[in-house]
């Protein structure tokens, strides 16, 4: 395997709202199955892809569970009382139920994910307010839905074509005005 660091970093400037659904830590391969809401386009649901990540030395995943349905407000909003926890544990990270909506690098190569919870909706008290990743990579592969390989390039002429078919919408949107 190479040394993809800045690869990867692309990969996840990509990424926005796509639910984590299968993790598995082998050695220092990471494998990470998520939902792609691209498959809109294609009238597929719930298409999977598969990422490996090599040279994956950690995992953690911090998270923050709600202790109060009572909001509290503070100078920049209101939020609902939290308290943290952590894991590495790569099935409790996937029984959160997390969507990637960012990512921040740091070198040499350490990604951090930060993460909503699909099923946080709602004031219950355990729910997942938000999440973070941790995670370290050098290399990785990314498999389609048919767990075919495929590049980079093409995972981003999928990604301009999504953002395009949302530019058509909302154009289309404002000329109905």
């Amino acid at each position: 395997m190479k040394d993809r660091i800045k690869d990867i970093d692309d990969l996840f400037s990509m990424f926005h709202d796509f639910e984590i659904v299968g993790l598995n830590r082998d050695d220092n391969i990471l494998t990470m199955e998520i939902l792609l809401p691209w498959s809109e386009m294609w009238n597929i649901e719930n298409y999977k892809m598969t990422i490996r990540f090599h040279g994956c030395q950690n995992l953690k995943c911090h998270y923050w569970k709600r202790t109060s349905n009572e909001l509290k407000e503070w100078e920049k909003g209101s939020y609902y009382p939290s308290e943290e926890h952590e894991t590495t544990d790569p099935n409790e990270i996937v029984n959160l139920e997390l969507d990637v909506q960012s990512h921040d690098f740091n070198e040499p190569d350490n990604f951090i994910l930060h993460c909503n919870s699909s099923s946080s909706h709602g004031n219950q008290i355990g729910q997942i307010e938000f999440g973070r990743i941790e995670l370290k990579a050098t290399d990785y592969q990314i498999f389609d839905n048919e767990m075919n390989e495929m590049t980079l390039d093409k995972m981003k002429s999928w990604g301009t074509e999504w953002w395009d078919s949302i530019q058509k919408m909302w154009d289309e949107q404002k000329e109905k005005k």
